[in-house]
């Protein structure tokens, strides 16, 4: 864990992070030779972008007492990493794909759920909670798309 960051701030890391998976599913989507990998590519990286605008668009609408609190502890995550090897992977098949969408989502709610957890404030805490369900429904829209993809 970090010392002292404002929740802007992990908004933020949030938007950046959203961002870069996208940019990691659009150069593996530009690596492809599969249809199909690249449908499931392309979906991801419009789907990433909408949740940086959303959180982009909370920001903001947000209310300075949210968003300049202060929190005590904020744990680190392991993004970078899962970053990093998104960008050396080659030949991705639609299960390498499924387990780093999955790696993204966890750290991400795996980060939300400890700052809900440190929070002090109710509507902080409230806030971070609310980015837990949303990084869940994700995984469940990546559960769909990829089922959807093997239908066809």
């Amino acid at each position: 864990m970090s010392c002292c960051q404002q929740v802007k701030d992990i908004l933020d890391f949030g938007k950046k992070m959203h961002a870069s998976i996208g940019e990691c599913y659009a150069h593996l989507e530009e690596k492809s030779d599969q249809e199909r990998i690249r449908m499931l590519l392309n979906h991801l990286g419009r789907h990433e972008k909408n949740l940086e605008e959303n959180l982009a668009r909370f920001s903001a609408d947000a209310q300075p007492k949210i968003l300049d609190a202060w929190l005590s502890h904020v744990p680190q995550t392991q993004m970078d990493s899962l970053l990093g090897r998104c960008m050396v992977l080659k030949g991705a098949s639609v299960d390498d794909i499924v387990r780093m969408g999955m790696e993204f989502d966890d750290a991400l709610i795996d980060l939300y759920r400890e700052v809900a957890r440190e929070a002090n404030q109710a509507e902080v805490k409230q806030v971070f909670l609310n980015l837990v369900d949303q990084e869940n429904q994700q995984k469940l829209n990546l559960v769909q798309s990829v089922n959807q993809l093997r239908e066809m």
